[in-house]
């Protein structure tokens, strides 16, 4: 497929951010904007969690990807990767806001400059994006849809935050404290039957707390034998969580083209 690439810089706060824009090169008339939530804008637009993006890409619509706080070019002095972030985390920054702040700021952009409507603009995020993403989704009504893979939704978790259960941060922005936020909005799960890494049993827990007080656009669990977190013999078919993403995505795209369509002819 051939696409145009852009990193387009915009300020957060007084800093710089930069995100990753892919424009394809046959672009449908009603293009959606797909943000994938990975570590860093590259490895979520080129790595093994980009099949949802290059769908949306393929069809016509454009994909983007920024780096998630203390990976790619948001290193900063509390360290890389996880470790950072729950040093930034434990000296009293929130990281969630931040990741909330940076996605509503290049929504904003991409709004002004005409290359995204309102309530077309979709998230994916895998593992730790996961999480991003729903903290993204439970504060910006402007996205339509989100889905997310073997999502972390209960932080402490992983064992780089273990000894972050306590903290205020991380308590109000575990999934079960965004429910509120985020019941009755379209999220697909897709996760294995087991998962050491993140806890698949945290998050079927976290499935079934939202789906109990959803009325409308009950979530939709996509599961199935295996670990997530494990790419041998056996484990979770991670692809086919991929594909049947892209399509409740899409779903949701052509659902929101149906409202426009009426609106205009009423």
């Amino acid at each position: 497929m051939n696409y145009t690439e852009d990193t387009i810089s915009f300020p957060v706060h007084g800093e710089e951010r930069k995100a990753l824009v892919r424009t394809p090169e046959k672009m449908f008339r009603f293009p959606a904007l797909l943000m994938n939530f990975g570590l860093d804008r590259d490895t979520a637009l080129n790595g093994d969690c980009s099949i949802v993006s290059d769908i949306f890409l393929a069809a016509g619509h454009r994909v983007a990807a920024i780096d998630a706080p203390n990976h790619g070019e948001r290193i900063d002095e509390y360290g890389e990767g996880l470790e950072g972030q729950a040093k930034a985390i434990q000296a009293g920054v929130d990281i969630f806001k931040d990741t909330r702040d940076t996605a509503t700021a290049f929504f904003d952009l991409m709004i002004e400059r005409g290359w995204v409507r309102e309530r077309h603009i979709v998230l994916d995020g895998t593992s730790c994006g996961g999480m991003m993403a729903l903290q993204v989704y439970s504060t910006d009504d402007r996205v339509l849809a989100v889905s997310i893979h073997a999502p972390r939704t209960y932080i402490p978790k992983l064992i780089e935050f273990s000894h972050l259960a306590d903290n205020p941060i991380i308590q109000r922005s575990n999934a079960e404290a965004l429910i509120p936020k985020l019941a009755n909005k379209p999220l697909f799960i897709s996760i294995g039957s087991s998962d050491v890494r993140i806890g698949a049993e945290c998050c079927f827990d976290f499935y079934a707390k939202l789906r109990a007080v959803c009325t409308r656009n009950q979530p939709v669990l996509f599961t199935g034998p295996g670990a997530s977190h494990d790419l041998s013999p056996g484990s979770f078919v991670r692809e086919a969580g991929y594909f049947a993403a892209a399509g409740f995505l899409l779903q949701h795209c052509a659902e929101e083209l149906k409202i426009l369509n009426h609106d205009v002819h009423s």
